[in-house]
């Protein structure tokens, strides 16, 4: 093997080690995580944000750290973690996760706001990607407009 693929090998191993056990020891679970955020710049900015969004952002962080600093082999193995978090999300967020995968992942949540601009409501992406909201329409109707701003959205 050349010897500049056993030195992108050494780099992926040390991102693999640093996303399963560091930094899932420091900070928790990603998707969980990057779920908050999402909910939390939705909130405060009004405009939806998925979880593949906040890690595709963060990993943009981490790219303009590389560009206007110093190298700094951290900010690469990050980048290369949050781009590999954004891909988990983004497959969760569209149901395209292997079967033997989506058992262990939990159902998606995020908040919205209703016409009034001011009551929230839950979302939810289901394991089987059905989409669910707990404003009085999807109640009565399941089906409401959340549900079909976020489809026309994200198809």
């Amino acid at each position: 093997m050349e010897a500049h693929y056993e030195q992108a090998q050494i780099i992926l191993d040390k991102a693999k080690d640093l996303l399963i056990s560091k930094r899932h020891n420091e900070h928790g679970d990603f998707m969980e995580t990057g779920n908050k955020v999402s909910e939390l710049w939705s909130k405060e900015t009004g405009h939806h944000y998925k979880t593949s969004d906040v890690f595709k952002m963060m990993a943009l962080v981490k790219q303009a750290r590389n560009e206007t600093g110093n190298f700094n082999l951290d900010n690469y193995l990050d980048q290369i973690n949050y781009t590999t978090m954004a891909c988990v999300a983004y497959q969760i967020e569209n149901g395209d996760v292997t079967t033997s995968v989506k058992s262990e992942i939990r159902n998606i949540r995020w908040h919205v706001l209703s016409s009034d601009g001011e009551t929230e409501y839950e979302m939810t992406r289901q394991l089987d990607g059905t989409i669910t909201c707990e404003c009085k329409g999807y109640e009565t109707r399941k089906t409401c407009r959340h549900v079909k701003e976020h489809l026309d959205e994200n198809t």
